[in-house]
């Protein structure tokens, strides 16, 4: 909506005065802080863009921080509402945003970012991480076992296939590997490049080349 406004500046205009309505019509000072927001908020469309259209995880969490974080720094020349509208997002930040040790393991085991948290945990650390979670799995996987084995068997009842028109297996062959998303990797390189600090719990990592 603000690029569409700012392509059509002088056309709005001219037609507001047309009209007769010049109260309405935007001055110089406002299509100036137009641009700065619109500036700031286009990362933000990168971002929905990546969370809905590119298989999204718990991964990319710490990828989404440093963008925002990127997008927040203040700016030399930049207009007081712009300024503050960012050092209030920034605030927002961790409390819209939580870093659980489910967001920990997910990027931890992703190869393409685990170099994220992994610079900011040291070996135990990260060895107590996988122990607890594959612990717990376990645990629910022996607890989901002794239920279906104490429930009541379907063993017994009639099968409804036959083999005159039993349904051929579908191919068992795996799906070839998929590259990376291009928008991900975007911005791994751009994290690793502008040395953006992520925080990952009561610390804060700074991610360098």
């Amino acid at each position: 909506m603000i690029d569409s406004i700012l392509s059509l500046w002088n056309e709005a205009n001219e037609v507001l005065k047309s009209t007769g309505d010049c109260e309405h019509c935007l001055t110089e000072d406002e299509r100036v802080v137009l641009c700065e927001l619109g500036r700031f908020l286009r990362p933000f469309s990168e971002l929905t863009d990546l969370v809905s259209a590119e298989q999204p995880h718990l991964g990319l969490i710490l990828l989404i921080i440093a963008e925002v974080k990127d997008a927040t720094k203040l700016l030399p020349v930049e207009s007081a509402c712009v300024a503050e509208l960012k050092q209030l997002v920034e605030h927002r930040l961790p409390y819209c945003i939580k870093i659980t040790p489910a967001v920990q393991l997910a990027t931890l085991l992703d190869p393409s970012s685990k170099h994220l948290i992994a610079a900011d945990m040291s070996t135990d650390d990260i060895k107590k991480l996988l122990i607890d979670h594959t612990t717990q799995i376990v645990a629910r996987t022996e607890s989901a076992r002794t239920y279906i084995s104490s429930s009541p068997s379907t063993s017994a009842c009639p099968s409804t296939s036959t083999a005159g028109n039993s349904t051929p297996s579908s191919s068992s062959e795996p799906e070839p590997c998929q590259p990376l998303p291009s928008k991900k990797m975007r911005l791994l390189q751009k994290a690793g490049q502008s040395g953006v600090a992520v925080p990952t719990g009561d610390r804060t990592l700074k991610i360098e080349n």
